[in-house]
């Protein structure tokens, strides 16, 4: 690593640690509220439980307090603030402590797109524009990176899924898993991710990179898979996915059928 990237690095850390203190002071919307919460839960040994209703989704039969968490967002914000919340929380307090935990994995985000930069033959000098760009964030997406919620996970494991499936590509199996288990992560990071699945599955039907691409798949699958088994041993809402798809109005999505009883 460059003397370059490291100053860099440092710089856009102590960047994100005053923009933490000054700019993002607390969780400020449902999700990061939601993430935090359950996460000094499971810091303290009470698993992915919340002893609270966020959405009849996670109380379907108005069951008693506390009730299994993430019937809906994924786990690994939740997760990452845990670890944050266990080590630092007598020293910074809950919110601190998890806040700590995201600003610990976006320090490695300038990092991993300097080598994004220079993988795809960048100059040094151009690999670190790119790292100070995506340090920052965007500009006006800055506080993402200090901000509770699975944003900088996402960009990290994101951009670490690219460097693997470039080897990948070349035929590596060792690179296809770890492609597979950065796809798996980017699903417990945001649903969405499981998308990236789908160029494993290119991989897949290419001659030169079959193995790779069956292997990174497998371990995808074996992530994802997993997480949905939970889900499933929970017992589903039978109306999540028309609730989503035919959402008309936000509210609706925390409606629930009255039944006559309470």
């Amino acid at each position: 690593m460059s003397r370059g990237l490291i100053g860099l690095s440092l710089a856009l850390v102590a960047f994100r640690v005053l923009s933490a203190a000054f700019v993002v002071v607390q969780p400020g919307f449902t999700d990061a509220s939601y993430y935090v919460d359950v996460a000094r839960r499971l810091a303290h040994g009470q698993g992915l439980t919340a002893d609270f209703v966020w959405n009849f989704l996670e109380a379907p039969h108005l069951d008693p307090l506390p009730v299994p968490s993430h019937r809906f967002w994924m786990p690994l914000a939740t997760a990452v603030q845990a670890a944050g919340i266990a080590v630092l929380e007598p020293l910074l307090g809950t919110f601190r402590s998890a806040q700590a935990a995201i600003v610990a994995a976006a320090a490695f985000v300038p990092a991993i797109a300097y080598a994004a930069a220079r993988s795809i033959g960048a100059s040094s000098r151009a690999a670190l524009v790119a790292a100070a760009l995506a340090g920052l964030g965007g500009g006006a997406f800055a506080p993402a990176w200090v901000t509770l919620d699975s944003f900088a996970i996402a960009a990290l494991v994101g951009t670490m899924f690219f460097l693997a499936f470039a080897r990948a590509a070349t035929g590596g199996v060792r690179a296809g898993a770890a492609a597979g288990l950065f796809v798996g992560l980017l699903f417990l990071a945001r649903a969405e991710g499981a998308l990236f699945g789908v160029a494993l599955l290119a991989l897949a039907v290419r001659p030169s990179s079959r193995a790779a691409g069956l292997v990174g798949s497998a371990v995808a699958l074996a992530i994802g898979a997993a997480w949905l088994a939970r889900g499933v041993a929970l017992g589903g809402s039978p109306d999540l996915l028309t609730r989503t798809i035919f959402l008309a109005r936000y509210e609706d999505f925390f409606a629930i059928d009255p039944t006559g009883t309470v």
